[in-house]
């Protein structure tokens, strides 16, 4: 610790020889100019200048010391434990605070719940209104407010099910058919070639790989083998010698020469584990060949079927649509042996038939179903037209005067002298319709 400086005080010089300016000195004698400069001097202003004096001056008394100043005393340092004292620090200016976030306004209206938060709600109200009914201590209010909320979460709930319902029903139905053809697509795969789908890579291939790639490691980490005296870089050609080895004797027998006693037996575990891989990757080709060759058989059976039903549901429905020739006309009869001979030809086939007749007849079919609708629309005009004429002739026959009175009484005769004469007209007239 510093050790605190001691004040002395100061001590006051003797006066020296006292100057007086302007009057008489003690010590010698001054000159009017000196006098006269040094009270410039002391007055602060310019010294005036000397004048030629002829009387030799005065000696100069000697300069009066000035006092001595007191010595100042040492500033004492401050020790490392204490402090300088300082000016107390201005007080922070606070800083204004933040504005409060504006409260949301109060809805009226409850916050939307999830589906499966409001049907927790509803089974909730189902239990309170369960107990208040068992309960002898419930008043009749809190019974009424128990069945009002569940009344309401009730219709929430229906609501809910509603939109759901129309919504996302026919979504989940679009999803569900996608996955079925999906599924189905898999199926078909996995049935025409197995070694195509995920299943066969995840559990017949990606097994084997991982295993020849720790045979591959291990391979490395033996690093040299020998071979009929030689010693040569260990590779996959010595492992596929006891792979090849035709029972695990002979693979033991032949590790031990080649990968030495050390790394025999880990030889033909590698070796075991493979051939059971191997093994039952083989049995699961066969099996999805046979299930493949089943499948077929089965689609094979459903088309057979699937073609059965159609041509006999196409029967049904032809003989509904089908006209029927009237009876014991042959004309009509052989019409429409024409146009079934010609159907079935279309639908089954002729071998008998070169590639030409087949191009021609499929031509002819196709020209008559498209030509129907054009026909069947002439025949609506003409049948138009006929019921037409029909009632002009109709009318005619029943103006006035009669008909058989218009020629002397007696009905018109035809030009061959044949016939009713209104057979007549009306054979005309559907002859003529017909020509339109």
């Amino acid at each position: 610790m510093a050790t605190p400086a001691t004040h002395t005080e100061p001590t006051t010089p003797a006066p020296g020889p006292e100057l007086t300016l302007g009057g008489p000195a003690r010590i010698g004698t001054l000159s009017p100019e000196t006098i006269a400069r040094l009270n410039a001097v002391a007055a602060g202003m310019p010294a005036p200048a000397p004048v030629d004096d002829p009387t030799p001056p005065a000696p100069t008394p000697p300069p009066t010391p000035a006092p001595a100043k007191p010595p100042t005393p040492p500033v004492p340092k401050p020790s490392s434990s204490s402090a300088t004292p300082k000016e107390p620090a201005a007080a922070p200016v606070p800083k204004p605070a933040p504005p409060e976030p504006a409260k949301p306004v109060a809805d009226d209206k409850p916050a939307k719940e999830t589906p499966a938060q409001l049907r927790a709600a509803y089974e909730r109200a189902q239990a309170r209104v369960a107990e208040l009914e068992s309960s002898y201590t419930a008043t009749t209010k809190e019974k009424a407010d128990a069945f009002t909320k569940l009344a309401t979460l009730e219709t929430q709930v229906k609501g809910y099910e509603e939109r759901i319902a129309k919504e996302y029903e026919p979504l989940k139905q679009v999803l569900t058919e996608r996955e079925q053809r999906l599924q189905a697509a898999e199926d078909k795969l996995r049935m025409t070639d197995f070694t195509k789908t995920e299943q066969w890579h995840n559990e017949h291939v990606k097994p084997i790989v991982d295993l020849n790639s720790k045979v591959e490691r291990f391979l490395a980490d033996v690093g040299f083998v020998t071979v009929n005296g030689q010693d040569l870089p260990a590779n996959a050609t010595h492992f596929n010698a006891i792979l090849s080895a035709p029972s695990g004797q002979e693979a033991m027998s032949r590790a031990k020469a080649i990968f030495g006693p050390d790394f025999a037996a880990q030889v033909v575990s590698y070796r075991s584990e493979l051939l059971a891989l191997q093994s039952r990757q083989q049995k699961a080709l066969e099996t999805a060949h046979a299930d493949s060759l089943k499948w077929q058989q089965q689609q094979e059976q459903q088309r057979r079927e699937n073609q059965t039903r159609f041509k006999t549901e196409v029967a049904k429905r032809v003989a509904l649509h089908l006209p029927k020739p009237a009876e014991g006309d042959a004309e009509e009869a052989a019409a429409i042996a024409d146009g079934t001979q010609l159907a079935e030809l279309i639908e089954h086939g002729d071998p008998r038939l070169t590639v030409e007749d087949v191009f021609e007849k499929v031509a002819l079919a196709q020209a008559r179903l498209r030509g129907e609708p054009l026909k069947e629309l002439r025949l609506k005009r003409q049948a138009a037209r006929i019921q037409e004429l029909e009632t002009q002739l109709a009318a005619y026959q029943t103006s006035e005067p009669p008909v058989e009175t218009r020629r002397a009484g007696a009905p018109p005769k035809s030009e061959d002298g044949e016939g009713d004469w209104k057979q007549k007209i009306l054979n005309k007239a559907v002859a003529a319709a017909r020509s339109t």
